[in-house]
């Protein structure tokens, strides 16, 4: 009796503040909510999609930036140092991150791929094989190899995005290499993506 009692009240709080006008809501004792912390701006739900976000991120400024660049510096020359530095980059960052992993193994990587949040919702991929030795997935969609491609930017994608995942994986374990023969970035049908223990292959 007390839970269904309990389940009136919380509906029918629900219902007021749904009709009544919030200064009229708190003169029911909801005082409370006055001292309520105020939520920092920076923090708050931007509403945007995640294609939407790489849009605004990748289309409208990184790829412009990179592109006049590679047109100042010489295209090659500038794809060169780009791919240096995003080595550089993407290899401190994965050590950062795995300063928290339990461990550092194929397992734990494996976990790490297949519980991404920002992967889960950027990517369509599926569990291809996974064994003690081996982890393989096949992404049939990237909404990075969508951004840049349709931006017509796919040389730079690759190195900003796919070639990166080489040096990330070296930094998270030697031990471990990616074997990849496709990418959607580069126009395949996918991303072949398969982490072994390189001596125990």
């Amino acid at each position: 009796m007390k839970k269904k009692s309990s389940s009136v009240s919380t509906g029918r709080r629900q219902f007021l503040k749904s009709i009544l006008p919030a200064g009229t809501f708190l003169c029911f004792g909801c005082s409370g909510l006055l001292s309520a912390p105020k939520k920092d701006k920076f923090l708050e739900d931007s509403g945007m999609s995640y294609m939407e976000v790489f849009a605004f991120t990748f289309h409208n400024y990184y790829i412009p930036i990179m592109k006049k660049l590679a047109e100042e510096e010489g295209k090659e020359r500038f794809m060169e140092k780009l791919k240096e530095a995003v080595s550089a980059a993407a290899a401190e960052n994965m050590k950062n991150m795995a300063k928290s992993f339990p461990n550092r193994d194929l397992a734990m990587m494996a976990i790490f791929t297949k519980t991404n949040p920002l992967f889960q919702r950027a990517m369509s991929y599926e569990l291809v094989k996974e064994t003690k030795n081996s982890f393989e997935i096949k992404v049939s969609r990237c909404l990075w190899a969508e951004t840049f491609r349709q931006a017509n930017a796919a040389e730079l994608g690759y190195i900003t995005i796919c070639h990166a995942d080489y040096p990330m994986t070296a930094a998270f374990n030697p031990k471990i290499k990616l074997i990849r023969s496709k990418t959607l970035m580069q126009g395949h049908d996918c991303c072949n993506h398969r982490f072994v223990m390189e001596d125990e292959n």
